[in-house]
């Protein structure tokens, strides 16, 4: 059975828009039943809808609200320009001429308590001041009036100067100044006696360090003993050494090394302790050609400090040079290596072996 659109259309929360004559709607929400007519929802109680609940329904007039402040509806001004709103309730709501009147006498009246107070907290010490200033008994005087005779205010005080001999009679300022000194005096005394403390285990931990690091040197046997510290390193490979090339002789394996001074890394010798050492070397090149001159020399920190050995060859020969040469390190930055120079016309070979191909190094004298 088919049923017209309007009857499916007889109650809801909002009007149907198109309405005809005598319709009628219940409104759920307002719990009213309504007709339409002609120009408007009609309750059924005979009260003509307000209009901004039928708006909805597209009129084309101007919407007007209330200028009182009426729940639920628009805002509307009046012919002066204003309107009306509830009192605000958070800081957000507009707020009222009628709310702001009564805020600005809440805060006055707060600050006429305030005078209130304070004027008779003014009064009351002018009392005090009067009661204490006032003559007693043949011109006695609460205050500390110089040449007067002491006399007790209400409370049963009186007030003296601060005394300056022991006899005196004390006042409670100058007690309390003389115990806040003390306190301080105090204070600074255990201060000073805990910086005493600290720096007193500071020294006393210093030579504690110092006479540790005095006995160690004494038990590794050099202090003030030469030829306590040595070393021997050589060149167990071959090694090629290019034409007119200054080369450092790259010592790859430690025969002895009595205190971890030799780097294998760099091939160099690096005593962490100052003094003269004297550093020997042999050096041979493999089959090098007549005239063929070969330098065996000793750099210093990375620049050429000394000779070891220079010869010229007479025939074709494998070459060996042996020297040495005495040096001042100072036990922390100085580094000692090994370079070689040929101009055979080619590389050449430095010979591996213990034999072939040595350093050694040992301390002379301590420094």
């Amino acid at each position: 059975m088919y049923l017209p659109q309007y009857i499916h259309d007889l109650h809801g929360i909002v009007f149907p828009t198109n309405p005809f004559e005598r319709q009628l709607f219940y409104r759920d929400d307002l719990h009213q039943l309504y007709y339409w007519n002609g120009t408007g929802w009609v309750a059924s109680g005979g009260v003509v809808l307000p209009h901004h609940l039928t708006h909805e329904l597209g009129g084309a007039d101007q919407v007007m609200g209330t200028v009182p402040a009426t729940p639920l509806a628009l805002i509307h001004r009046d012919a002066a320009g204003r309107s009306q709103i509830a009192n605000p309730a958070i800081n957000a709501d507009i707020d009222n001429l009628g709310s702001r009147n009564v805020a600005v006498a809440a805060e006055a009246a707060a600050r006429a308590a305030a005078d209130v107070a304070e004027a008779a907290a003014r009064v009351a010490a002018d009392a005090a001041h009067a009661a204490q200033t006032a003559l007693g008994i043949h011109g006695s005087a609460v205050l500390p009036t110089p040449n007067l005779l002491v006399h007790r205010d209400a409370a049963g005080r009186s007030q003296i100067v601060n005394p300056t001999i022991a006899a005196e009679i004390d006042n409670m300022g100058a007690r309390d100044a003389a115990i806040a000194a003390e306190a301080a005096a105090r204070a600074a005394a255990d201060a000073a006696e805990a910086a005493a403390r600290i720096a007193g285990d500071a020294a006393e931990a210093a030579a504690r360090a110092a006479a540790d690091a005095a006995h160690a040197v004494l038990t590794t046997g050099v202090h003030g003993l030469k030829g306590e510290v040595s070393f021997e390193v050589y060149r167990a490979a071959n090694q090629s050494i290019p034409n007119t090339t200054n080369t450092k002789v790259a010592y790859d394996t430690v025969v002895e090394d009595t205190h971890s001074y030799w780097d294998g890394v760099n091939y160099r010798h690096t005593p962490g302790i100052a003094g003269k050492y004297l550093y020997i070397s042999c050096t041979q090149l493999w089959q090098v050609a007549d005239a063929t001159m070969i330098y065996v020399m000793l750099f210093k920190n990375g620049v050429f400090y000394s000779f070891v050995g220079r010869f010229r060859v007479g025939g074709i020969s494998s070459l060996a040079v042996q020297g040495s040469k005495a040096v001042s390190m100072n036990g922390s930055t100085d580094y000692v290596e090994v370079w070689v120079f040929h101009n055979h016309g080619a590389a050449r070979d430095l010979k591996g072996g213990p034999e072939r191909n040595w350093l050694q190094g040992i301390l002379l004298a301590q420094t």
